[in-house]
């Protein structure tokens, strides 16, 4: 039972993981803990779809007015929960954007990539229109929202002077020439044309060693994290490395919680999708129409299943299950089942929605395949939100016990 003071709180906190705990936002609002939520804005967020266990409480949450009043929605699709939104605000394709791309780790010279319209049209003072006129960038959608909110609507410049805030170029071409002028670079024109800054092959390396290495210290252990307490069992937290088991929030070992359910669930992305999003390129989805339910030779022989055939899987959280084709392969260790994401989905305009009395566009292919996350464990102490770590704040994607059967 939660405390009003003291341990267990009624959820957890996250100290160590201030940022981008997505699983936490929809559970939070229906608990209204810590807080109670009056509006929600969301921009490309498909939380529905893309964390685990999560459909049943975002839908229940998002269709209860009495959780969550107002929801706007800064989306391109109507996904699985921009769908839920009072109000849609359109936004813009990558092609329509100001922005500044950054690259992979494994390039170790200094790049800042800078991203900018290239359909639509500007008029003189820089005010965009995207190829859809409806439709806004979100920076001219939060400076829109600014202004109505009577808000101060300055930037400053390096010596404090007011540079007014009037429209998506504004920001943009700061942050633009902040980029260009590091270290005395070339003005924001020259930028602009080349497409980023990048530093020369040359400065890779310093002698033998790379240029940009890191210098800090690498700490065993963490003061901060050794003498903090667990906000669910009161314990003190351990600051060094260590291996603990799959637990759930109150520090129950989730090990033979599920019996009857006796294979691992992975989920993993093709090298051609990247996020929900990517079902909407007809050109990856001509790739692989659809995914499929993988599993091990001897599991599939074991339940009389081979590849086409029509399975379906269960678990502790959906155990009416979920249908989808079986392909039987060897690239998995017996006793796990692997669904790649991206696919099954039963929003983002897969199927007809009717907008201001329109009737939208849709594309049944986007729906074909299975989900996987819907299918993925709900804590049991805490039974809107996914099993996840307190201190990284992290979701268990692949710590769900299953059971696949023939359909």
């Amino acid at each position: 039972e939660f405390q009003t003071n003291g341990y267990p709180a009624r959820r957890p906190w996250f100290p160590f993981a201030k940022d981008f705990n997505y699983q936490e936002v929809i559970p939070s609002i229906e608990d209204a803990y810590p807080y109670k939520v009056d509006a929600l804005i969301l921009y490309w967020n498909d939380t529905a779809y893309s964390t685990p266990a999560a459909r049943a409480t975002v839908e229940r949450v998002l269709a209860d007015e009495t959780k969550l009043p107002f929801i706007v929605a800064i989306d391109i699709e109507l996904g699985e929960t921009s769908a839920w939104a009072d109000l849609i605000l359109p936004d813009t394709t990558y092609l329509e954007r100001w922005s500044t791309p950054h690259v992979g780790s494994a390039i170790n010279t200094k790049t800042s990539g800078v991203r900018q319209p290239v359909v639509g049209t500007f008029n003189a003072s820089m005010d965009y229109t995207p190829f859809l006129p409806k439709t806004k960038t979100l920076e001219d959608i939060l400076i829109g929202i600014g202004k109505a909110m009577g808000l101060p609507m300055d930037l400053k410049d390096e010596n404090g002077n007011p540079i007014p805030l009037e429209r998506a170029w504004d920001f943009h071409s700061q942050m633009i020439t902040n980029i260009a002028e590091e270290d005395g670079g070339p003005g924001l024109s020259y930028v602009l044309e080349r497409g980023g800054r990048f530093e020369d092959y040359s400065a890779l390396y310093d002698g033998d060693k790379m240029t940009h290495r890191m210098t800090n210290r690498i700490h065993f252990y963490s003061e901060s994290l050794g003498t903090s307490k667990d906000s669910m069992t009161g314990q003190q937290r351990d600051g060094l490395p260590h291996y603990e088991p799959i637990m759930d929030a109150m520090g129950n070992p989730m090990a033979g919680a599920d019996p009857g359910y006796p294979m691992t669930l992975v989920t993993y992305k093709h090298a051609w999708h990247s996020m929900a999003r990517t079902i909407c390129n007809p050109w990856l989805v001509s790739i692989q129409e659809e995914n499929f339910v993988e599993l091990n030779a001897s599991d599939a022989a074991a339940r009389g299943i081979r590849t086409g055939d029509e399975v379906v899987i269960t678990s502790p959280s959906l155990p009416a299950g979920t249908k989808g084709i079986a392909q039987v392969t060897e690239t998995l260790r017996p006793g796990v089942v692997a669904i790649a994401h991206s696919f099954g989905h039963w929003e983002m305009s897969s199927k007809a929605r009717t907008v201001d009395s329109v009737s939208s566009d849709f594309d049944p292919m986007r729906g074909r395949g299975i989900a996987a996350n819907p299918l993925m464990r709900t804590d049991p102490t805490i039974s809107n939100v996914s099993l996840q770590d307190k201190v990284g704040g992290s979701i268990a994607y692949s710590s769900t016990k299953v059971q696949v059967a023939k359909a």
